[in-house]
């Protein structure tokens, strides 16, 4: 009936196979390489706001520790409430 003859390529389902593996494979390589991106860009503007806020922090210690000690004036402050705690407001004249 049917003669055996030499098989030389895939059939349907083989190539459907071999596509639908080859997707997840892709998919979750590109999943894998938009974390790695997003993690490294989050990382670079946190690295970024340390790198500012540790600059302004350096800046008013150098005018805290340059305000003149016999100065009057240079250096006010007056005890207040804020949401009825106690706290205390700084003012000095920075050059």
């Amino acid at each position: 009936m049917f003669s055996s003859r030499n098989k030389r390529g895939f059939t349907l389902l083989e190539i459907m196979l071999a596509v639908a593996v080859l997707s997840v494979v892709v998919l979750s390589l590109y999943r894998m390489v938009e974390t790695t991106i997003t993690a490294v860009r989050l990382s670079s503007q946190q690295t970024q706001e340390n790198f500012f806020m540790d600059s302004f922090i350096q800046y008013v210690r150098e005018q805290l520790q340059s305000i003149p000690q016999a100065r009057a004036g240079g250096l006010t402050g007056e005890a207040h409430k804020f949401n009825d705690t106690p706290a205390d407001e700084l003012r000095w004249v920075a050059s």
